[in-house]
């Protein structure tokens, strides 16, 4: 995968933290200084911040949602195969070391994953940012909360199901892979010791 391609997943990273942290703000802290019409005249330097902001932000909470789910997803990959008598560490650098294209397969479904895993995680925060900021900032309206609530909870199950999904196919694959190239460097090692 190219470096443009992770660099793009983590600004989307953190363009999601960056929204719950603006509803955040703005439900503790008194918003009507801002002037939508004074903004716009700086709008090419503000999208910029944006950016190099959420990038650094996605690399942070990537990191820190690494941190929270490593072993979980670790141990979810046992399903797969009971037999492993390596770690998908090593399976992963066995198939870098060995097979470029196979490794660059591998590396963008592991992005896909992150960056599912990351959103599962955001739509949560910001569904409970979006709900306290409505009630902090315009009271209990009981509509605007309630399709709040059901799109934040059909979105975030969506999302976890697709993190499930995806976690199950990069575990899948990375085996799969990982059994093939071994098998296939195998016999072409036995090739030449039967010749001689």
């Amino acid at each position: 995968m190219s470096t443009t391609g992770l660099v793009v997943e983590m600004v989307i990273i953190g363009f999601q933290v960056l929204i719950w942290i603006t509803l955040i703000v703005f439900t503790l802290f008194d918003y009507s200084w801002i002037e939508p019409t004074k903004l716009k005249d700086w709008g090419n330097l503000l999208s910029l911040c944006a950016i190099g902001i959420s990038y650094t932000l996605g690399i942070v909470f990537d990191n820190f949602v690494n941190t929270l789910f490593a072993h979980w997803e670790f141990r979810s990959s046992r399903w797969i195969d009971k037999k492993l008598d390596v770690s998908p560490s090593q399976m992963r650098a066995y198939i870098i070391a060995t097979n470029s294209d196979a490794s660059a397969d591998i590396t963008r479904m592991a992005n896909r994953t992150r960056l599912v895993r990351a959103t599962s995680l955001n739509l949560i925060l910001i569904s409970v940012s979006s709900l306290v900021f409505l009630v902090a900032r315009f009271g209990w309206l009981w509509q605007q909360a309630f399709v709040i609530v059901i799109l934040s909870v059909l979105l975030t199950i969506l999302a976890i199901y697709a993190w499930i999904r995806s976690i199950r196919g990069y575990f899948f694959y990375l085996v799969e892979f990982y059994n093939t190239l071994r098998k296939s460097n195998s016999q072409e090692e036995q090739k030449p010791q039967k010749q001689s």
